[in-house]
C-alpha cells in the first residue's frame, strides 16, 4: 500500500496581498502544537478557547489581503465579545496568544513581519517556537524574552501563562528509542 503525503500547501497565507504558502505539518510540529496547545488551556481555564491553524483574516481586501494561520491560537472571551459572533469562525483580529512554530525552510523575514502583524492586531504575546534550539522567543509589545527549555515561561502581559517548557519539548522525546 502506497502512502501518500501532501507537500503542496494546503492553505495559503497573505500579507499585505502577498501569498505565502503554508504547508501541512509534519509529526513533530503537530505533536508540539498539540502539546503547546493543551498547555495553553490548561492554564487559560475559563478565560477563552484554544485551536490549531484557526484563521485570523486581519484584511480582507485586496491587494492587501491579510490572512494569518497561527499554528496555536487563544482567543479570550473578551475578544470574542468585543465582535460580533458571525465574525468568530475567521476573526478580524488576531489571537490574544499566537504561536508560530518554526519550520525548514522558514524566512526570519516573514516570521518578524507576522510577529509585527500580530502584535499590531491585537496579540498580547506572540510564542515563536524553535523546535531545533528547544527555546521560545516570546514578543509582546515592546519586549521579547527567550525561553530555554529547563526554564519556566511566564509573562507580566498575561500572569495567568505560566509553565515549564521541558513539557513542551519532552514529546520529541518519546519515540526517539523505538
Amino acid at each position: 500500500m502506497a502512502i501518500d503525503y501532501r507537500t503542496e500547501p494546503e492553505f495559503i497565507e497573505y500579507l499585505d496581498g502577498k501569498a505565502h504558502a503554508k504547508v501541512s505539518p509534519r509529526r513533530e510540529h503537530a505533536l508540539l502544537q498539540l502539546r503547546i496547545g493543551r498547555t495553553i488551556e490548561d492554564c487559560a481555564g475559563d478565560r477563552g478557547t484554544v485551536s490549531t491553524e484557526n484563521d485570523a483574516i486581519l484584511k480582507r481586501d485586496d491587494p492587501g489581503r491579510t490572512r494569518l494561520i497561527p499554528d496555536v491560537s487563544y482567543i479570550s472571551e473578551a475578544q470574542y465579545r468585543s465582535h460580533p459572533p458571525e465574525t468568530w469562525s475567521e476573526p478580524p483580529f488576531s489571537p490574544e496568544i499566537a504561536v508560530e512554530i518554526r519550520s525548514p525552510g522558514d524566512s526570519k523575514a516573514y516570521r518578524d513581519e507576522k510577529i509585527a502583524r500580530y502584535l499590531a492586531t491585537g496579540s498580547k504575546l506572540v510564542l515563536d517556537v524553535d523546535p531545533m534550539a528547544r527555546t521560545f522567543a516570546v514578543h509582546a509589545p515592546g519586549d521579547v524574552r527567550v525561553f530555554a527549555e529547563a526554564e519556566t515561561l511566564e509573562h507580566p502581559a498575561l500572569p495567568w501563562l505560566r509553565f515549564e517548557l521541558r513539557i513542551i519539548f519532552e514529546v520529541l522525546d518519546r519515540f526517539k528509542n523505538l
